[in-house]
């Protein structure tokens, strides 16, 4: 009997099987090297990656990851399709965050991304996840868009099964956007690195990289092989000023995406060998997730078709049911919407400084000055009043110098006198006490960004999460009270 779903291929890398294929690489660059003084123009090519690549096998107490996804909905009603890296990729600006215009224009280039993606998707008899037959048609530029934003979608339920497979659970999912933003490090343009698609960390406190990839079955080796390249731009992680701590695994996936074919994904564990640092703030990691998150929540409700609900016995969340999506629910916390104006305020200043003192030191200009803020200021902001507040409320840390070396205890600072961390604290604190009061029913929705998405139950039927909430309040009221 068939099986159904998207098929996931797990994979490990040979030690010496790279060996040898680096030996023919450099028996192959020694020919070509002679060929070229002979004036001999034949193509010779390396060894595909394939063959480096075997069985994944479980060490210890490790399960085998999971091998294929049932598509129970559609893609966007799927929980974190909506939100997981590059189905939104904003690279996050203060302008972005503290023009309102910018602010919604980005939501909504956010959301045709999002519904472009969704159109070339159906699933199959196999309940597998399908490119449409028309996608043969697009062109190629159009489908490296398609490829990066399925790829990141097919990435991240890789690293649910991976983590899965090893007893541990996502907490926070790091897209490499934000990672560059919360960076403690300045590097000249000369020095730039490419930073890892996701950072990982689990419940547990440990650290995962994951590189996505995605294009035509054909070229998958290829793809993965540039994806392991880029694994050794980090092998450790900073926070803010501590120590250095070990990331557990490096992993590459290549999604396969192909007219009229099932979505297939190929997953390659390697280990690269140079140990190389990434100084973050996780707190600026965790802010621009929830910004992001609340930012999709603000686009998907100003469609004309779309309104705004409230859930039977989910007094604390906020959805909206978006009907030209799907017909999802996307929901968030009340609390994490009631953050907004102060969100984007702090983290909108925070990266405003970023940006003026990384363009002054790339000119090898010392500092920041009150004028420099308050001309960005202005250009995003029309209250002259509150741009006064603000310029006030920063002066006394702006008499601070910042130069190369203090760069990453310069910024620490200014998320500390901005209450950065208090602000992210509280907003974890309370989003954990509200997803433990949810039905386990419920909790499966929901991302590791903190959305929950579902496809909205048809009219007249019964609400299975209404439900869910009132069985759980029975058990409650039944539950022996301590005497």
């Amino acid at each position: 009997m068939e099986k159904n779903g998207n098929v996931f291929t797990w994979f490990e890398v040979s030690a010496q099987s790279v060996i040898k294929r680096d030996n023919k690489k450099k028996e192959i660059d020694a020919i070509k090297a002679s060929n070229k003084e002979k004036g001999i123009t034949k193509r010779i090519l390396y060894p595909s990656y394939e063959i480096v690549c075997i069985d994944y096998d479980p060490q210890g107490d490790m399960e085998d990851p999971e091998k294929r996804l049932i598509a129970e909905t559609s893609l966007l009603a799927t929980p974190g399709a909506l939100e997981c890296g590059y189905s939104q990729c904003i690279d996050w600006k203060a302008d972005g965050i503290l023009d309102e215009g910018i602010y919604k224009r980005i939501g909504f280039y956010t959301r045709t991304r999002l519904r472009l993606a969704g159109s070339c998707i159906e699933i199959s008899d196999g309940k597998a996840f399908k490119m449409r037959k028309f996608y043969q048609c697009i062109e190629s530029s159009e489908k490296s868009t398609l490829s990066f934003i399925l790829g990141g979608f097919f990435c991240y339920q890789s690293a649910n099964y991976w983590l899965k497979s090893r007893h541990e659970q996502i907490k926070h999912l790091i897209h490499a956007g934000l990672i560059k933003k919360a960076s403690l490090q300045f590097y000249p343009d000369e020095d730039k690195r490419k930073t890892p698609d996701y950072l990982i960390e689990t419940q547990e406190g440990k650290w995962h990289v994951f590189e996505s990839k995605g294009g035509e079955h054909t070229s998958r080796w290829q793809r993965i092989e540039e994806a392991v390249a880029q694994l050794d731009s980090v092998t450790q992680i900073v926070r803010k000023s501590g120590t250095p701590e070990k990331i557990i695994t490096f992993v590459c996936t290549h999604t396969s995406i192909d007219a009229d074919k099932d979505i297939t994904i190929d997953v390659v564990d390697p280990v690269p060998e140079r140990a190389r640092p990434l100084i973050i703030n996780p707190d600026i990691c965790v802010l621009l997730s929830k910004l992001t998150l609340i930012s999709l929540f603000d686009t998907l409700s100003i469609i004309k078709t779309s309104r705004i609900q409230k859930l039977t016995g989910m007094d604390d969340w906020v959805f909206v049911y978006a009907p030209e999506y799907d017909n999802i629910n996307f929901g968030i916390s009340g609390m994490c919407l009631g953050f907004k104006r102060k969100l984007k305020l702090r983290l909108g200043v925070y990266l405003l400084i970023k940006e003026i003192v990384d363009l002054n030191l790339a000119k090898d200009k010392i500092g920041v000055s009150i004028a420099e803020v308050k001309e960005k200021l202005t250009a995003s902001r029309s209250s002259q009043v509150k741009i006064r507040r603000v310029i006030g409320a920063l002066t006394p840390f702006m008499r601070r110098k910042i130069s190369h070396e203090n760069y990453g205890d310069y910024f620490n600072a200014l998320s500390e006198y901005l209450a950065l961390p208090k602000l992210t604290k509280k907003i974890l604190e309370e989003e954990t006490r509200l997803v433990n009061d949810l039905p386990e029913i419920i909790k499966k929705h929901r991302s590791p960004w903190g959305g929950l998405t579902r496809k909205a139950p048809l009219p007249g039927n019964d609400d299975p999460w209404a439900l869910a909430h009132i069985n759980k309040q029975k058990k409650l009221r039944m539950k022996p009270k301590n005497r």
